[in-house]
């Protein structure tokens, strides 16, 4: 008798969701469950959403519709809301792809503040608490590579980053780890940047969106440009202000 499929959850946006769920879909061993997207998509990365739409996925912007077992596994991939502690407990699993080496720069903009302090570059797959960038880690990576701008080593951790996590539920589910893994605890008050923290950026210019509207600051506690995008512009290639 087959094993029943483990049902997957993605929650985010980008190239790096996308290929995660082509994964998922092209699996004998997992079935796409959920996709949830974050309201507000980068502008400087692939649209999950009309990718989804493309393509005839159903998708959600919400948790109301969310279906899970405690089986199933939930991936959170530069999702923009924090997950509440009721949706934590319908997984078996559910874990995120952070961009560094935790405990080291939680929060938000964490590749832009590790080229601030010319730190380590990485990525960590840790569980998801209730408190934001804190749970139990399940694999890292490093990187000796150094980097001039947030931009291109994003793009680099995004190619490192799927075949991280496809390598982590292959491996896990065929050894039966992935509920039991040995972890390293994560401080819970130790290098976490929040929204109020993008103005100490300084050079390394920090953008934050709201709907269309994408504001750039130079850390200082004032803007230095705002930038309105049309639906038709979306995806369309812009250069950043001097």
């Amino acid at each position: 008798m087959k094993k029943p499929k483990i049902g997957i959850s993605i929650f985010g946006q980008g190239h790096l969701a996308i290929n995660l769920i082509k994964f998922v879909n092209n699996s004998k061993k997992f079935n796409l469950k959920n996709i949830i997207c974050n309201k507000n998509e980068s502008i400087f990365d692939k649209s999950l959403e009309d990718w989804c739409r493309y393509k005839k996925i159903k998708f959600s912007k919400s948790f109301n519709s969310l279906k899970s077992g405690k089986r199933d596994i939930g991936i959170s991939i530069l999702y923009d809301k924090k997950i509440p502690k009721r949706i934590i407990k319908k997984f078996g699993l559910i874990f995120n792809c952070h961009y560094s080496v935790l405990p080291k720069f939680r929060g938000i903009n964490p590749v832009h503040w590790a080229i601030k302090n010319k730190d380590e570059i990485g990525l960590t797959l840790h569980k998801i608490e209730p408190t934001i960038d804190t749970g139990k880690i399940l694999k890292q990576f490093k990187t000796k590579k150094t980097f001039n701008n947030a931009f291109s080593a994003t793009s680099f951790l995004n190619q490192k980053a799927f075949v991280m996590i496809k390598n982590f539920l292959d491996r896990g589910i065929k050894k039966k780890e992935y509920f039991s893994l040995s972890q390293t605890e994560v401080s819970k008050n130790k290098n976490y940047f929040g929204k109020k923290d993008k103005f100490k950026l300084g050079k390394h210019i920090a953008f934050f969106q709201k709907k269309s509207r994408y504001n750039f600051y130079d850390g200082t506690n004032s803007k230095i440009s705002t930038l309105i995008i049309s639906n038709e512009d979306e995806n369309k290639n812009f250069k950043l202000p001097k």
